[in-house]
């Protein structure tokens, strides 16, 4: 069936894994507690639960490697995750890290930005409930 080649193409790509997966990390340029919560719900919105285990397992490996081994990571999360959301999971994460590191905030982008718009809404949500 259709479903099985599906999969086996999925494998191939694990095999090579994704490109930014190649960025060479460094822990000491990243802010790692302002990543720490975009782990914890990434991680609950993909197994649908709140899992501390996983999430300290993740915590854990981000915190005591200063470079940490994305494709470590993946293998030990397929175990949690199964294989194509551990993927994208350490791709988004891989991305989120790569951006940090780029900060002189150690923030990343994504972040910073969603802070921004958060603190934005807010200044609008004032200025409506000042203009009634």
């Amino acid at each position: 069936s259709l479903d099985d080649e599906d999969e086996g193409s999925s494998g191939i790509n694990a095999e090579y894994g994704d490109p930014i997966l190649e960025i060479k990390i460094d822990m000491e340029k990243v802010s790692v507690d302002t990543v720490k919560p975009w782990i914890s719900q990434r991680i609950s919105d993909i197994l649908g639960f709140e899992d501390e285990v996983v999430i300290d397992f993740v915590f854990n490996m981000l915190d005591k490697e200063r470079h940490p081994d994305p494709k470590d990571l993946q293998i030990n999360l397929t175990g949690f995750l199964q294989a194509r959301p551990s993927r994208e999971f350490v791709g988004e994460l891989w991305g989120m890290l790569k951006s940090a590191q780029e900060h002189a905030s150690g923030i990343p982008e994504a972040l910073l930005a969603k802070k921004k718009a958060e603190i934005q809404q807010r200044k609008e949500e004032k200025n409506r409930i000042e203009e009634k």
